[in-house]
């Protein structure tokens, strides 16, 4: 299938997650399918089960987890299809495996981890490109870490950590007080609604970057219930593209009203109509 192409500036990241399954050849399959949409990057998550979850809950993290192993494979398919990715890292054993055996450009700190300054600082030292999730923190704390070397010139994700996000939970304003508190870093959003409605929002607000879970074409995946499927995926850039369309730049003069401008009254639309006529 060829490549679907809009004109769009918003770099978008699909975050593939547990959505392969547990199979090598469904997260290759997602890889493709996300550069085939368009998508500037895809993410996935790195973690070892019993560092991140106790009890029953070890055996769920394990199905779930992306192999250590089959790191490589996917970095190599990746950059051969042209397109970016990079993980989730979720403690320094992941960050010390990556960094030795994987030479990603770019790391991902979620909500649940962005407290840890020491996970914090040492993705800093890498020299790396930084994305970190913003929610569930005290983000004068998470300021400081951010800060310890300098302004922050990573990426600050507005996120809301809910499975599937309501829009009454999206408190996008944040964006702007983001902005504010870090004025060299990029600003972008974690978006885990359902459709395009934040996203577009989130566009109008001067965002850079739209992290979307995916699960493309896989049949039963595990975030079924909020990841986008590929016709939906294929949707919501479209309309990322329409709203940078709409955005458009500063313009006074957008239409071509030189030739009735003066008979216009109270409908310029049916004045235009008997003035082209």
């Amino acid at each position: 299938m060829s490549p679907i192409i809009y004109i769009y500036t918003m770099k978008i990241i699909a975050e593939i997650s547990s959505n392969h399954r547990g199979e090598l050849q469904n997260a290759i399959q997602l890889i493709h399918e996300a550069k085939e949409l368009g998508c500037w990057a895809v993410k996935i998550q790195l973690y070892n089960p019993s560092e991140l979850a106790t009890g029953s809950l070890v055996p769920i993290y394990e199905k779930n987890k992306t192999p250590f192993s089959w790191v490589p494979q996917l970095i190599q398919f990746a950059r051969n299809l042209g397109i970016k990715i990079f993980p989730t890292v979720y403690t320094l054993r992941d960050l010390m495996f990556c960094e030795k055996f994987c030479n990603f450009d770019m790391y991902k700190i979620s909500s649940f981890e962005n407290e840890d300054g020491d996970l914090i600082k040492a993705v800093l030292n890498t020299n790396k490109y930084l994305f970190i999730s913003t929610d569930l923190c005290n983000i004068k704390e998470v300021g400081n870490y951010l800060n310890s070397k300098g302004n922050f010139t990573g990426c600050c994700f507005k996120c809301t950590s809910q499975y599937p996000a309501e829009y009454k939970n999206m408190n996008l304003k944040t964006i702007q007080d983001l902005r504010g508190r870090f004025p060299s870093a990029s600003i972008g959003l974690s978006d885990h609604t359902t459709d395009s409605v934040a996203g577009v929002v989130g566009c109008g607000l001067g965002i850079e970057y739209i992290e979307k879970h995916f699960m493309g074409n896989i049949q039963d995946a595990p975030e079924s219930a909020f990841a986008l499927n590929y016709n939906d995926m294929k949707k919501f850039i479209k309309d990322i593209a329409d709203a940078e369309l709409c955005l458009g730049s500063v313009n006074y003069q957008s239409g071509d009203t030189s030739r009735y401008k003066k008979r216009l009254t109270q409908s310029g639309y049916f004045r235009s109509l008997e003035t082209d006529n």
